[in-house]
């Protein structure tokens, strides 16, 4: 049987939450079996929990204080955020988005908050024994440096890879697993991301579309229906059966939670 997953994608996002039955309906007829949604703030966290109790397990849960929310706090309205979400962590399946972003249109002045919002966040995951939704960006050195000093050894993902493949190689040391969204599929583009398809050991690999961005097709649209022209570029990039592809990932899926 062949059956996909959007391993991270954003139907709680409130452009998209009021048509999330139709977005779901149209994964489901493409053969989408599971979703895992990243977190962003308290209001997203609570839109989850809606979702979740209208479609069960067929959504995944992850709740977490996304780098670009902390932005936008002071220290005291950080705290207050955490605590709001370890009071709530116990709801969901994984934690997260959380992690380092150092892209240029953030603000160095709050890098100091992210990084200790990370902190954090990674003693929760641990203390809670959840996996981590990570959210890297031109950061991987120092990501990896922070879950390596808080000795964490549990499962992760980082989603929406865009590293290296030396970075690559010293996340698949660390056990993690990397999910790659839709831009290797632009003629031209992305070959950094497809040198590292043709390399990553399938244990380490997943696919997902980060919707409603992203915009990877010609015609703009994004969602979880789209998964399957993910799957099947990469497993023409390798020369894999689809049906081989997507078991895999489906055991790399269950086995992240």
């Amino acid at each position: 049987m062949v059956a996909f997953i959007d391993s991270h994608c954003h139907l709680s996002d409130e452009r998209v939450v009021d048509r999330a039955e139709g977005l779901v309906l149209r994964a489901q007829e493409a053969g989408v079996t599971r979703v895992m949604i990243g977190g962003l703030d308290a209001g997203d966290w609570s839109r989850q929990r809606i979702l979740k109790s209208r479609y069960g397990d067929w959504i995944r849960t992850s709740f977490g204080l996304h780098p670009w929310r902390v932005e936008q706090c002071d220290s005291a309205r950080m705290k207050a955020a955490l605590a709001d979400l370890g009071a709530r962590l116990g709801e969901a399946d994984a934690l997260g988005e959380t992690g380092l972003d150092y892209h240029p249109r953030r603000d160095p002045a709050q890098f100091g908050l992210q990084l200790q919002a990370f902190r954090a966040q990674i003693r929760m995951a641990q203390d809670a024994r959840k996996p981590l939704v990570l959210h890297v960006v031109r950061s991987h050195g120092d990501s990896i440096r922070e879950l390596d000093s808080a000795g964490y050894s549990g499962r992760m993902m980082v989603h929406s890879f865009s590293g290296s493949i030396e970075e690559a190689k010293e996340w698949v040391k660390r056990g993690a697993l990397l999910s790659f969204s839709g831009g290797f599929l632009i003629p031209g583009k992305y070959e950094r991301a497809r040198k590292i398809l043709e390399w990553i050991p399938i244990e380490h690999l997943l696919l997902e579309t980060d919707s409603p961005d992203q915009a990877w097709r010609p015609d703009g649209i994004n969602e979880p229906a789209c998964i399957p022209e993910l799957y099947r570029g990469v497993a023409a990039l390798r020369s894999w059966k689809l049906e081989f592809l997507t078991q895999k990932l489906d055991e790399n899926f269950r086995n992240f939670g």
